[in-house]
Formats: structure tokens, sequence, C-alpha cells
């Protein structure tokens, strides 16, 4: 039996219609797919090498470096002419290696100093001046500057050279000088440096007079 379109009511043809173009209509596009996980993310660059550690240094590089220091207890020998015989060393670190000696009063003083770094006088001078009692050895070593130290007067100008009870002459790496004197009568400290510019706040030290 066929059924005519003609007999339908108009509303139901419209569903028909509805319903073949719905069949006929092609499929919607897919969806985009999904981002690739976090295990498919490509791998980050491998992190740069730290650097190697310097090396420490070896125990005859530190022993360079070191200064032994003599106890005043063992700075001065007598000999047997009772004279107190000191020596005092001194480095390219800007050290003494003594910092304080003593002495009786009105005994012969025999003081050597050796230079026992590498650098010249010029660069690293060093020297022994052993000052008045009562002389500040920081304001006396600042002043030498202003009073015309220089190498031509080992840095110890003439008219300074009344507030000085003894001095060596400026010496560089390897040398040494030796200076005689009598220690002052009057018991006390009395101060020493190395007036070299900028050395005496490390280099400095005592004489104690018994």
């Amino acid at each position: 039996m066929t059924i005519s379109l003609r007999a339908m009511p108009s509303w139901l043809v419209l569903v028909i219609a509805g319903l073949w173009l719905a069949g006929c209509s092609p499929p919607a596009d897919e969806p985009p797919a999904p981002p690739p996980a976090a295990d498919d993310a490509p791998p980050l660059p491998a992190p740069a090498p730290e650097p190697a550690p310097e090396p420490a240094a070896t125990p005859a590089e530190a022993d360079e470096d070191a200064v032994e220091m003599v106890p005043p207890e063992e700075a001065v020998s007598v000999d047997d002419a009772g004279v107190a015989q000191v020596t005092i060393g001194s480095t390219d670190q800007m050290q003494f290696t003594v910092r304080e000696f003593t002495v009786e009063a009105g005994q012969e003083v025999e003081l050597t100093l050796i230079h026992e770094g590498r650098l010249a006088a010029q660069v690293m001078g060093h020297n022994v001046v052993i000052l008045q009692p009562g002389e500040d050895y920081m304001a006396f070593g600042g002043q030498v500057m202003i009073e015309g130290g220089s190498m031509d007067n080992d840095y110890l100008p003439e008219g300074m050279r009344d507030r000085v009870i003894a001095y060596t002459r400026m010496i560089g790496g390897g040398e040494t000088d030796t200076i005689r004197f009598t220690a002052p009568d009057t018991p006390g400290e009395y101060p020493f440096l190395c007036t070299f510019p900028g050395h005496f706040g490390a280099m400095n030290g005592v004489m104690i007079v018994r």
C-alpha cells in the first residue's frame, strides 16, 4: 500500500524530512587531540657540571707563609763578655719573629736584623728602630713620611733621630744588619718598629729594660 505524502499531515512531513536530512549530514568534526602527557614532553637539558674545587694547599706551601715566632724568654742570649745577643727575623709577610726581648739596664746589646724574605728593600724593606721611652710607635711611624722619610735616609729622617735609642739600616730579602748599643740606665719599656711605609702597624714590639 502506497502512502501519499499529500495524505499526511504537514507536520509529519516536516519531521520525516528532518530525520532524512540528519541522516545524510556529514559527521561532525572530531574533537582536537588532547595535549601530550607530561611523560611525553621533550627531556630538559642536563645541568652544567660544577667546576672542580681548588686543590688545597700542601703542607709545604702552608709553611712558606707561616712565621715562626720566638718566645720572649728565648729571644736573648748572653755571651761570655756579658753582651746581650738579640736576633730579630723579618719576613715578606710584614712580620717580626721577635715582638719582645729583655735586657739589663746599662748592658751592651748586639742586635742583628735578618730579612728572611726575597723581596727587595725598595718593595719590602725592613729595619728596627728602638724609640725613647714615652714615644708612641704608631704616631712615630705615621710621621716618618711627613718629615721626609725615604730610602735615602732608611725611612728615618734626620730630624726624628733624637727620639731614637738605636736603629738598623733598611734591608731587603736575604740581607742582614747588626748594630751594637748600650741599653738605657732607666728601666722601662722601649717600643720598636719598622719604619718602612705602612709596616709599623704590624711590625712592632718592645724592648724591656730591667
